[in-house]
């Protein structure tokens, strides 16, 4: 930004000639780029922290999905103190509710790694603005 407005300024002056002058300006350009610079860094540290916590979002989400994967081993074949023969039918109605249940929250969970990685991508793109520090 700096060198843009020198620049600019100076073509100006040149093509002004000793007897013009550019106008005096009530903010300089150049005077704002601590400002923007300070923010910019502020931005990019606060980027930075969410790509941290989507990723941590991300691992949580998929370790409660493989957990709901080892209950359902657990509750698959499981007679849940019933006596195996005469209760098979209470036995798979309780099995088959149970594992819906489960599969219900593992699919709640691809489906928030799904938006967590939409999210991530956003961020990454985000990246992309670094080169406007100036």
């Amino acid at each position: 930004m700096s060198n843009d407005w020198d620049t600019a300024k100076a073509d100006a002056q040149k093509i002004l000639g000793k007897d013009g002058k550019t106008p005096k300006l009530r903010v300089d350009p150049t005077s704002l780029i601590p400002e923007l610079n300070k923010a910019w860094d502020a931005f990019d540290k606060a980027r930075g922290e969410i790509e941290t916590q989507i990723l941590n979002m991300q691992n949580a989400y998929s370790k409660a999905k493989n957990a709901m994967k080892q209950c359902g081993d657990t509750i698959d074949g499981n007679d849940f103190g019933l006596d195996d023969k005469a209760e098979k039918k209470r036995i798979d109605q309780v099995t088959d509710i149970l594992l819906k249940g489960l599969a219900s929250v593992e699919n709640k969970c691809d489906e928030y790694i799904d938006e967590l990685g939409k999210l991530d991508k956003v961020t990454q793109d985000l990246r992309k603005l670094k080169a406007v520090k100036l």
